[in-house]
């Protein structure tokens, strides 16, 4: 059975890696992403009776139970404003899918897989980086339609971003650590940024910085991390002339700390909230300075939306032009307001100390545990950045997330005789 399951879950990645490519270039109808649902539910009855006693050997608790207080912050909204029964599932499906896809990663896959979804990654980017060009040169997208593998929707840049962080994260690592060459390094580094210069995500060039500083605070190697240095910042001057090349406007936003600024406070173009000052915004159009709304938010589901007519809440049919939806911190505020906020930041906040715990008792997973902790500044960037916490691409991420828990299961299985052994090898 878990051999079953860990084929299950390496079929469910590769859907999510492609989903978007078989929509957009073949055709194939829009609910073959919902096939992900149906894999994760028979994965989850499947191991049920694993789940418990699986995450108190990894000493994953404080997570679950962070999970749970999270949920918890989500009562009181609903109990004030009330809400409906259909919605509150189809919000259900929208958040703890994701959390459920952690466990179950947790409970049926090893070291060694999390290693080879990573590695899959990495190797899927010689194909991404053709598609991207394909894509640029020969379709002539850019921007929010080049997406690479994940398809030229508007939009698909989201996923893009996600992917490219995760294998910038690990490669990044892997050199440091020595377990990788500089010119395999050099060529992660130069086609993740050029892409991103394409895809206009801008967003790139400033995570690259955080991946680069967290993983070059947690790796004291002084000539690998000169080498990252300049091969980094040449990447990114690479992304940058291409930024120029195709948005030029966007370009002197990113070298100009002020406009920077601006951009991501500005209220036009369709960001009607603002990253920035969304708070303040929905405060004063629909929490109108109400401390309860402020704190406990409309109630988990009440902004729900979809492309479904019937899956869309009231609220947002009325407000939806406000375009809430672009961006998880909006989502989650309006719904279950600054403790719904707050716990579900508690949870990522929780995977990190988790991680940086077990990486200081387990060397050998110090790759996994370094990257754990990376993507969970990551998710939180992506937060405020926009909703890929809530989109399919976060399938990404969570198993990166679950990768400390997996490793400690590997070595609590070993012993620590078993482990040292290990670590020679």
């Amino acid at each position: 059975m878990e051999k079953h399951n860990k084929a299950l879950i390496f079929i469910f990645m590769i859907l999510v890696l492609f989903d978007n490519l078989l929509v957009d270039f073949l055709g194939v109808p829009s609910a073959v992403r919902y096939i992900n649902d149906i894999i994760l539910l028979l994965i989850l009855f499947s191991c049920m009776k694993a789940i418990r006693p699986t995450l108190q050997r990894t000493g994953t608790m404080s997570i679950v139970i962070a999970m749970f207080f999270y949920s918890l912050m989500l009562i009181p909204g609903l109990v004030i404003n009330g809400g409906s029964l259909l919605l509150i599932l189809w919000a259900v499906r929208n958040t703890y899918r994701f959390f459920a896809f952690y466990i179950v990663c947790i409970c049926i896959l090893d070291r060694e897989d999390i290693i080879r979804i990573l590695e899959m990654f990495c190797w899927f980017q010689h194909l991404n980086l053709a598609l991207c060009l394909f894509e640029y040169f020969i379709l002539g997208k850019t921007r929010d339609y080049l997406g690479g593998m994940f398809g030229i929707s508007k939009g698909c840049n989201a996923y893009l971003n996600v992917y490219l962080c995760i294998i910038l994260s690990y490669v990044i690592y892997k050199y440091l650590k020595e377990k990788a060459s500089t010119g395999y390094m050099l060529y992660i580094l130069l086609s993740t940024m050029l892409i991103a210069g394409l895809a206009e995500l801008k967003i790139l060039f400033i995570e690259i910085v955080v991946i680069m500083a967290i993983a070059m605070l947690m790796n004291r190697k002084e000539k690998r991390i000169r080498t990252l240095l300049i091969f980094g910042i040449a990447s990114i001057v690479v992304g940058l002339i291409a930024l120029l090349v195709v948005a030029p406007e966007h370009f002197k936003v990113l070298m100009d700390p002020k406009k920077l600024v601006a951009y991501a406070s500005s209220e036009d173009g369709g960001y009607y909230l603002s990253r920035f000052h969304a708070f303040s915004n929905i405060n004063q159009l629909f929490f109108r300075g109400d401390w309860l709304l402020n704190l406990f938010g409309m109630g988990f589901g009440n902004c729900e939306y979809s492309s479904f007519s019937f899956l869309q809440s009231s609220f947002y049919k009325e407000y939806g032009q406000y375009n809430y939806r672009w961006f998880m911190h909006q989502v989650l505020f309006l719904e279950s307001g600054y403790a719904g906020l707050l716990s579900y930041i508690g949870i990522l906040a929780a995977v990190l100390f988790n991680a940086g715990k077990r990486r200081r008792e387990d060397q050998e997973g110090a790759i996994i545990h370094g990257i754990v902790i990376v993507m969970c500044v990551i998710a939180v960037i992506s937060i405020w950045y926009n909703s890929s916490m809530r989109m399919e691409c976060a399938y990404m991420i969570w198993p990166v997330l679950a990768g400390s828990a997996v490793a400690n299961k590997n070595v609590k299985r070993m012993g620590l005789k078993g482990a040292d052994r290990y670590r020679r090898e």
